[in-house]
């Protein structure tokens, strides 16, 4: 079974994979506090949401989407892990509502994998 223990756990694992990625690319990339709505702040200006799974998952976004430009879902289930980025608007179009919570299936955010070079064109993140 999992705890709330766990999901925080891969959670933080994401937002520190997501932000070493990003350092590695050259990039200042600092986690925020949770209650922030973004998880990872880039610029001033631009944020990240980062989402951790243990494996095929679907994955819940809140009612009212925070201002995160992009969202960098990181499956943990091979090494190294497998990311997802997609913009604000293509979370926003891939969601939908069942039972009173917003949720993106593997399908639909598994198209966008491995696109880090999307947070450096057309209206993306331009953060060198």
């Amino acid at each position: 079974m999992t705890t709330a223990y766990d999901r925080q756990m891969t959670h933080n694992r994401a937002v520190d994979y997501v932000c070493d990625r990003l350092s590695e690319m050259g990039w200042s990339a600092n986690p925020t506090p949770r209650n922030e709505g973004v998880h990872i702040r880039c610029t001033r200006e631009d944020g990240i949401r980062a989402h951790g799974c243990n494996g095929r998952n679907a994955i819940t976004t809140p009612a009212i989407m925070p201002g995160a430009d992009f969202w960098i879902i990181v499956r943990f289930d091979s090494d190294p892990p497998k990311c997802y980025i997609l913009s604000h608007a293509e979370i926003a179009s891939e969601r939908y509502e069942q039972q009173g919570t917003w949720w993106v299936d593997p399908p639909q955010y598994e198209r966008f994998k491995a696109g880090w070079d999307r947070l450096n064109w057309g209206g993306g993140l331009n953060i060198r």
